[in-house]
Protein backbone atom coordinates (compact mmCIF):
# COMPACT_ATOMS: atom_id res chain seq x y z
CA UNK A 1 0.00 0.00 0.00
CA UNK A 2 1.17 3.67 -1.25
CA UNK A 3 0.72 5.95 1.20
CA UNK A 4 -1.85 7.69 -0.33
CA UNK A 5 -3.73 4.29 -0.23
CA UNK A 6 -3.23 3.80 3.76
CA UNK A 7 -6.55 3.75 6.21
CA UNK A 8 -7.20 6.64 7.95
CA UNK A 9 -7.75 6.16 12.02
CA UNK A 10 -9.49 8.01 14.17
CA UNK A 11 -6.69 9.38 17.05
CA UNK A 12 -8.51 8.70 20.39
CA UNK A 13 -7.62 12.04 22.26
CA UNK A 14 -8.39 14.86 23.20
CA UNK A 15 -9.51 16.64 20.49
CA UNK A 16 -10.26 14.01 18.09
CA UNK A 17 -8.52 14.42 14.50
CA UNK A 18 -8.38 12.08 11.48
CA UNK A 19 -5.27 10.32 11.49
CA UNK A 20 -3.24 8.94 8.37
CA UNK A 21 -0.63 6.50 9.64
CA UNK A 22 0.91 3.04 8.61
CA UNK A 23 -1.79 1.00 9.05
CA UNK A 24 0.48 -2.12 9.36
CA UNK A 25 2.56 -0.32 12.26
CA UNK A 26 -1.11 0.30 14.24
CA UNK A 27 -3.15 -1.80 16.66
CA UNK A 28 -5.86 -0.15 15.92
CA UNK A 29 -9.97 -1.47 17.17
CA UNK A 30 -12.29 -0.78 14.67
CA UNK A 31 -16.60 -0.71 14.76
CA UNK A 32 -18.86 -1.70 12.02
CA UNK A 33 -21.08 0.92 11.95
CA UNK A 34 -25.11 0.01 11.06
CA UNK A 35 -26.35 1.58 7.73
CA UNK A 36 -28.31 4.40 6.84
CA UNK A 37 -27.75 8.28 5.95
CA UNK A 38 -25.22 9.72 7.66
CA UNK A 39 -26.56 12.99 9.35
CA UNK A 40 -23.89 14.59 9.50
CA UNK A 41 -20.78 12.52 10.54
CA UNK A 42 -19.75 11.01 7.26
CA UNK A 43 -16.50 12.37 6.48
CA UNK A 44 -16.74 13.76 2.88
CA UNK A 45 -14.26 15.74 0.89
CA UNK A 46 -15.69 19.43 2.35
CA UNK A 47 -15.01 18.23 5.92
CA UNK A 48 -12.09 16.12 5.59
CA UNK A 49 -9.60 19.27 6.00
CA UNK A 50 -11.33 19.93 8.72
CA UNK A 51 -11.79 16.63 10.71
CA UNK A 52 -7.69 15.97 10.29
CA UNK A 53 -6.29 18.71 12.27
CA UNK A 54 -6.92 18.42 15.99
CA UNK A 55 -10.11 19.49 17.55
CA UNK A 56 -11.91 18.86 13.45
CA UNK A 57 -13.98 16.00 14.92
CA UNK A 58 -16.39 16.42 17.96
CA UNK A 59 -17.60 13.30 19.29
CA UNK A 60 -20.31 14.72 21.18
CA UNK A 61 -22.69 15.55 17.99
CA UNK A 62 -21.93 12.12 16.38
CA UNK A 63 -24.59 9.28 16.53
CA UNK A 64 -24.90 7.43 20.12
CA UNK A 65 -23.25 4.32 18.47
CA UNK A 66 -20.41 6.40 17.52
CA UNK A 67 -19.78 8.51 20.27
CA UNK A 68 -19.93 5.58 22.47
CA UNK A 69 -17.62 3.43 20.49
CA UNK A 70 -15.10 6.50 21.18
CA UNK A 71 -16.01 6.53 24.54
CA UNK A 72 -15.42 3.14 24.93
CA UNK A 73 -12.25 2.79 22.93
CA UNK A 74 -10.74 6.34 25.17
CA UNK A 75 -11.64 3.91 28.38
CA UNK A 76 -9.65 1.35 27.16
CA UNK A 77 -6.96 3.26 26.69
CA UNK A 78 -6.45 2.59 23.18
CA UNK A 79 -5.34 5.08 20.61
CA UNK A 80 -6.59 4.02 17.19
CA UNK A 81 -10.14 3.41 15.85
CA UNK A 82 -11.00 2.84 12.25
CA UNK A 83 -14.96 3.84 11.89
CA UNK A 84 -15.90 3.55 7.66
CA UNK A 85 -18.55 6.45 7.83
CA UNK A 86 -15.46 8.77 9.02
CA UNK A 87 -12.30 6.54 7.75
CA UNK A 88 -13.44 6.65 4.41
CA UNK A 89 -14.00 9.58 2.62
CA UNK A 90 -17.93 8.92 1.24
CA UNK A 91 -18.00 10.88 -1.46
CA UNK A 92 -14.76 9.72 -3.28
CA UNK A 93 -15.17 7.42 -5.22
CA UNK A 94 -11.32 6.69 -5.66
CA UNK A 95 -10.71 6.59 -1.77
CA UNK A 96 -13.96 4.25 -1.49
CA UNK A 97 -12.32 2.12 -3.91
CA UNK A 98 -8.65 2.20 -2.26
CA UNK A 99 -10.21 1.29 1.20
CA UNK A 100 -12.41 -1.06 0.32
CA UNK A 101 -9.86 -2.56 -1.43
CA UNK A 102 -7.88 -2.52 1.57
CA UNK A 103 -10.93 -4.09 3.78
CA UNK A 104 -8.57 -7.46 4.58
CA UNK A 105 -5.71 -5.29 6.02
CA UNK A 106 -8.03 -3.48 7.46
CA UNK A 107 -9.80 -6.29 9.32
CA UNK A 108 -6.38 -8.23 9.86
CA UNK A 109 -4.59 -5.07 11.63
CA UNK A 110 -7.58 -4.94 14.39
CA UNK A 111 -7.19 -6.23 17.57
CA UNK A 112 -10.95 -6.40 18.28
CA UNK A 113 -14.00 -5.32 16.30
CA UNK A 114 -16.45 -3.81 18.09
CA UNK A 115 -20.09 -4.89 17.00
CA UNK A 116 -23.76 -2.98 17.71
CA UNK A 117 -25.45 -5.81 17.71
CA UNK A 118 -28.22 -4.03 19.78
CA UNK A 119 -28.55 -1.07 17.60
CA UNK A 120 -31.53 -0.73 14.86
CA UNK A 121 -29.88 2.42 13.52
CA UNK A 122 -26.53 4.25 14.11
CA UNK A 123 -28.27 6.92 16.57
CA UNK A 124 -28.75 4.20 19.11
CA UNK A 125 -26.37 3.55 21.84
CA UNK A 126 -23.76 0.98 22.16
CA UNK A 127 -25.85 -0.68 24.75
CA UNK A 128 -23.97 -1.43 27.99
CA UNK A 129 -21.44 1.66 27.19
CA UNK A 130 -23.57 4.18 29.19
CA UNK A 131 -25.38 3.87 32.09
CA UNK A 132 -28.91 2.82 31.64
CA UNK A 133 -28.32 1.47 28.18
CA UNK A 134 -28.90 -1.75 28.63
CA UNK A 135 -32.31 -3.12 29.71
CA UNK A 136 -32.45 -6.80 30.17
CA UNK A 137 -35.94 -7.85 30.57
CA UNK A 138 -36.53 -10.92 33.67
CA UNK A 139 -39.58 -12.33 32.58
CA UNK A 140 -41.43 -14.44 35.48
CA UNK A 141 -44.50 -16.54 34.12
CA UNK A 142 -46.81 -18.40 36.82
CA UNK A 143 -47.82 -21.77 35.95
CA UNK A 144 -49.97 -23.82 38.17
CA UNK A 145 -48.85 -21.45 41.41
CA UNK A 146 -45.01 -21.78 40.45
CA UNK A 147 -43.31 -18.79 39.25
CA UNK A 148 -40.57 -19.59 36.63
CA UNK A 149 -37.75 -17.38 35.16
CA UNK A 150 -37.50 -16.96 31.81
CA UNK A 151 -33.95 -16.26 30.75
CA UNK A 152 -33.08 -13.90 28.31
CA UNK A 153 -32.06 -14.53 24.80
CA UNK A 154 -28.16 -16.30 24.77
CA UNK A 155 -25.86 -14.20 23.15
CA UNK A 156 -26.12 -16.19 20.00
CA UNK A 157 -29.50 -15.50 19.40
CA UNK A 158 -29.84 -12.28 20.08
CA UNK A 159 -26.60 -11.79 17.24
CA UNK A 160 -28.59 -13.88 15.09
CA UNK A 161 -31.61 -12.02 15.43
CA UNK A 162 -29.67 -8.81 15.12
CA UNK A 163 -29.79 -5.83 12.64
CA UNK A 164 -26.03 -5.63 11.88
CA UNK A 165 -26.74 -10.04 11.31
CA UNK A 166 -29.04 -9.05 8.41
CA UNK A 167 -26.10 -6.59 6.26
CA UNK A 168 -24.78 -8.47 3.23
CA UNK A 169 -20.97 -8.08 4.72
CA UNK A 170 -21.87 -10.15 7.77
CA UNK A 171 -19.64 -13.37 6.51
CA UNK A 172 -16.97 -11.28 5.32
CA UNK A 173 -16.60 -9.78 8.70
CA UNK A 174 -16.65 -13.21 11.14
CA UNK A 175 -14.22 -14.60 8.41
CA UNK A 176 -11.58 -12.05 8.44
CA UNK A 177 -11.48 -10.21 12.14
CA UNK A 178 -9.26 -11.79 15.10
CA UNK A 179 -11.31 -10.81 18.13
CA UNK A 180 -15.04 -9.49 18.03
CA UNK A 181 -17.00 -7.84 20.65
CA UNK A 182 -20.67 -7.40 20.46
CA UNK A 183 -22.79 -5.35 21.91
CA UNK A 184 -26.35 -6.34 22.51
CA UNK A 185 -29.27 -4.83 24.37
CA UNK A 186 -29.53 -7.73 26.69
Amino acid sequence: MTAAQLPMTLEIRHPLPLLEEDASKLESFMAEELGGPGDGCWTTQANLAQRSIPGGLDASVMPGTISDTIQLVRQLGERHLWIDALCIVQDDPDDKEVQIGAMDHIYSSSVFTIFAAGATSVRDPLHGVCPCTRHPDQRIARIQGLHLVIPPPVANEAIASSVWNKRGCTYQEIMLLRCRIFFTSH
